[in-house]
């Protein structure tokens, strides 16, 4: 189960992007929202309102000294014959058009993220790395947002489950906030 990987999705989107109605899996897609501009819009995220760590999350990527602002979120409770599990991703952009545009930044968020991550790791998650083309409406740029779905085995409840996951989101999260060493020069222009 211990992996980290980076895979490039083909395709691409607009941000910001609209709600939609219900997917055919019963989902919905709330819609971005430029939490940056209000972090008091974080309690109307859905998909947060549930996991504090993912809640959390919102709340530090999007802070005024963050290199980034988040484009999405999502969990899964997943229940089978080997128990319970969540899976689920966090959605997220450099907050400066020229760090944004360049896929080398997220590269080396990547390996930046896989050196720091084996020597401190403790749980035992999976990390996929997603990089997806995107067009910054508000920056007028085309550029690249990262998904990282994280992944864990099966638990026998589903509140170790829920441990587990946000244990490994806040790995993330702590890496992103406070390991983050990818950016120099300057000056960059801010999206949000």
């Amino acid at each position: 189960m211990d992996t980290v990987f980076l895979s490039i999705k083909k395709g691409g989107k607009v941000i910001p992007y609209p709600r939609s109605e219900n997917r055919d899996d019963g989902s919905k897609n709330h819609g971005f929202k430029p939490l940056r501009e209000n972090l008091n819009e974080i309690d109307n995220i859905p998909e947060a309102q549930d996991i504090p760590a993912l809640k959390n999350a919102l709340i530090g990527l999007n802070a005024e000294e963050s290199l980034f602002f988040t484009v999405g979120c999502e969990k899964a409770f997943i229940k089978n014959g080997a128990g319970h599990a969540l899976s689920g991703y966090l959605e997220f952009a450099f907050n400066y058009s020229e760090l944004a545009r360049e896929p080398q930044s997220y590269f080396k968020l990547f390996y930046a993220f896989n050196l720091w991550y084996w020597k401190r790791k403790q749980e035992a998650a999976r990390y996929q790395f997603e990089l997806e083309p995107a067009h910054f409406l508000k920056a007028k740029t085309d550029g690249f947002t990262m998904s990282v779905w994280i992944m864990i085995a099966a638990s026998s409840t589903t509140e170790s489950a829920q441990k587990t996951w946000e244990s490994a989101l806040n790995t993330l999260v702590e890496f992103l906030v406070h390991g983050t060493t990818v950016m120099s020069g300057g000056p960059y222009t801010r999206i949000y």
